[in-house]
């Protein structure tokens, strides 16, 4: 199942997770979690496993969202069978500033000899800055846009890391 919140002002997540369902053809649920109008803070690590998609949106004019915690996308327990597992794309997006204080992350189970591809990783302002104060980490052909209305801004941690991919990874960046 997914986990699903709207919260009409402002909102304080201090984690959440979707666990592996154990199953081979069933991937997990998504994690959506959005104010309609307020900031968003997210103090606690928001983890998805086996194609669950993550989405933090913090709408509202002026409304901003913060990443003070780590996000992850991951393959999880999937090591058995055939074809793609795929982590799922995280989706970062505000009316006015993102910033980004923790690792961001979509990854596959390393070292495995199956066949594994990462989700994208997706971050957009309206109105404001992206601020990237930490890794944003990408593995096995995702794809990493980062499109600020005003200023991509990198503070001396924030790196953007494709390092990790055997496939080819974009990055774009739009201010």
């Amino acid at each position: 199942g997914n986990i699903e919140i709207l919260e009409t002002n402002g909102l304080n997540v201090s984690g959440a997770s979707q666990g592996d369902v154990g199953v081979e053809s069933v991937n997990n649920g998504d994690i959506t979690i959005a104010t309609v109008n307020g900031d968003l803070n997210v103090t606690g690590g928001i983890t998805g496993r086996d194609g669950g998609d993550l989405s933090l949106n913090a709408n509202g004019d002026g409304q901003s969202l913060l990443i003070n915690a780590a996000l992850t996308s991951s393959v999880g327990l999937k090591d058995v069978g055939v074809g793609t597992v795929q982590a799922g794309s995280i989706s970062l997006r505000a009316d006015e500033n993102v910033d980004i204080n923790s690792t961001v992350t979509t990854s596959n189970n390393a070292g495995n000899q199956f066949t594994f591809d990462s989700g994208d990783i997706d971050i957009t302002t309206e109105e404001g800055d992206i601020e990237v104060g930490a890794v944003i980490t990408v593995h096995d052909g995702g794809n990493i846009t980062l499109t600020g209305n005003s200023d991509v801004l990198f503070e001396a941690a924030g790196q953007l890391d494709t390092t990790e991919s055997l496939s080819a990874s974009v990055v774009t960046i739009t201010a």
